[in-house]
């Protein structure tokens, strides 16, 4: 059983990468199941390609506030039992109850981890200023973690039963030539468009490069929120031009990188992966973005893209301005991320991995219970 977090009308990478997880999940092998706490009808229909047991409950994150539902946790334990199941998989920290209930009835319990949350002040806000305690308290009601980077993997840690496993990206499907203009380059930010994403500090590097490299274009990719108001509102202020379009959300993912030559990162929180950063390799597009959280992991500076610290802009319009004057440099960069998102990101790699860290747990649990009963 999938137990998904969320379900909005944009979908984003953590329900992106619950997608990812039912299509890689062997049916050989496993029965396979998933709960949701919304009913988007066009998320629905994606999961339902994978799985047609789908159930939608009404649960909510656990908080500092409220740690767990009594009432959801029962209405997950009688899920799990009239369903037969015998493994739980939560896909991120911020639910509580069906772990809870898969304890109870002495289920093996994953939780995907995919929140670096000892960088997201926001997010440890939610849950309780102290984030040493939230993490105890989430690694503790799980009995196995998925960790989605090695940065997320040490911060999840649990000794023997804590397994890495990069997000997936289709990279036959993403694909896709790169042209270019000489002497120009579309350089392009995709995200959630909330202001911990960096899109302001993106809009102050379009707004340098307009004084010296005017013929840059930039895109910011993502919804209409009223961060991206107030923003526009600053950029009719500016005295000089600015080559900056807000593109608005765009539901394929593939169709949003192909606009650009260049994907660049400011998140101001540390990435615990970064889903744009693997699929713009995989799309064959250089990446400029801060050298924080597991970016580093995903991108060799020089070689797949440029990392900068944080925050500095003018380095990284610097090496924009190096990639719009070398079309053989974005080629090559380009070609190594491909190769690079083929070996750790494909589908494949990704269903091996998730498949055998399953059979795994379940051998654990079954080697667990039979102690468990020879003691009794």
């Amino acid at each position: 059983m999938v137990v998904g977090h969320s379900v909005t009308d944009n979908l984003f990478g953590a329900e992106r990468s619950l997608l990812d997880v039912l299509a890689a999940v062997d049916r050989r092998s496993f029965d396979l199941s998933c709960v949701l706490p919304g009913g988007n009808a066009e998320y629905l229909r994606s999961v339902a390609e994978c799985t047609k047991n789908i159930t939608v409950l009404p649960y909510r994150w656990w908080s500092r506030e409220r740690p767990f539902d009594e009432a959801t946790v029962s209405r997950f334990e009688s899920f799990f039992r009239s369903e037969r199941v015998d493994l739980v998989h939560v896909n991120t920290m911020t639910l509580m109850d069906p772990l809870l209930a898969a304890r109870r009835l002495e289920l093996p319990g994953i939780l995907h981890a995919r929140e670096l949350l000892d960088q997201d002040r926001e997010l440890a806000a939610h849950f309780g200023d102290d984030t040493a305690a939230i993490l105890e308290r989430i690694v503790t009601a799980s009995d196995f973690i998925i960790a989605n980077s090695d940065s997320t993997y040490r911060l999840y840690h649990k000794e023997g039963r804590s397994f890495r496993l990069y997000n997936c990206v289709d990279v036959d499907r993403f694909d896709l030539p790169n042209p270019l203009e000489p002497g120009k380059l579309k350089v392009g930010i995709i995200s959630s468009n909330l202001p911990k994403k960096g899109i302001e500090s993106f809009v102050d590097l379009a707004v340098m490069a307009g004084r010296r490299r005017p013929e840059l274009e930039f895109y910011a990719i993502g919804p209409r929120t009223e961060h991206i108001v107030r923003l526009e509102q600053r950029l009719r202020a500016e005295a000089g031009p600015v080559n900056l379009q807000f593109s608005g959300y765009v539901a394929n993912s593939v169709d949003a990188v192909r606009q650009v030559n260049v994907v660049v990162s400011l998140s101001l929180v540390a990435e615990s992966f970064g889903r744009t950063i693997a699929e713009a390799m995989a799309a064959r597009r250089p990446v400029v973005a801060y050298d924080s959280g597991a970016v580093p992991e995903l991108v060799r500076h020089g070689r797949d893209g440029f990392l900068v610290r944080q925050p500095d802009l003018p380095k990284a319009l610097e090496h924009l301005e190096t990639l719009a004057d070398h079309a053989d440099l974005v080629a090559e960069m380009g070609r190594n991320g491909w190769e690079r998102a083929r070996q750790l990101f494909s589908p494949d790699v990704f269903a091996t991995q998730l498949n055998g860290i399953y059979r795994r747990v379940m051998d654990a649990w079954t080697v667990q219970a039979q102690s468990r009963q020879s003691s009794a």
